[in-house]
């Protein structure tokens, strides 16, 4: 990594929503290393994990070992997918790359499933503006959380946020 590019928030809201209102699809890995600059574009990438329509069978689910613990909603972690679990992945992607915290601390995957379940998220590093927008987009329960990742624009969450780019 030899650089740093700054793209806004808006962009990944949008393609996530996107992705879930058009083509029902739902990544299951929103991190850093999944957002590309590619000709001044933002792409999301490894669409790995990603599943069709909500569920809650677990065969239609990622195995909880494929998870990117860190940045996976709690749903997942009990082998469910929801519109909105791409939208906690983005919440916890951005308070990481805008104040280099995450809402959840763990060591392992163990610990982070059970921070991720079981914890309230710890949102107090960031401006107060923010911490209820990203509080609610963080919520165990998905039916909490707003309907559309795009929300997250609307509340004043335009500021730019770090993307790693390689020369």
């Amino acid at each position: 990594v030899t650089g740093v590019q700054t793209c806004a928030l808006p962009i990944s809201a949008e393609v996530l929503d996107l992705l879930n209102e058009r083509y029902g699809v739902r990544h299951l890995d929103v991190k850093p290393e999944n957002l590309f600059i590619v000709a001044g574009h933002l792409k999301v990438g490894d669409l790995g994990l990603a599943r069709k329509g909500e569920s809650s069978d677990e065969a239609a689910s990622p195995s909880v070992r494929a998870l990117s613990a860190c940045y996976a909603a709690p749903e997942l972690f009990d082998g469910r997918s929801t519109q909105n679990s791409d939208q906690y992945s983005l919440a916890v992607v951005y308070m990481e790359l805008l104040v280099g915290k995450r809402p959840f601390p763990g060591a392992n995957l163990r610990q982070l499933a059970m921070n991720h379940l079981t914890l309230e998220p710890d949102v107090s590093c960031l401006p107060v503006a923010q911490q209820g927008v990203v509080r609610r987009a963080l919520s165990r329960d998905p039916q909490k959380r707003d309907r559309k990742s795009t929300r997250l624009n609307s509340s004043h969450l335009v500021i730019s946020y770090a993307v790693f780019c390689l020369k």
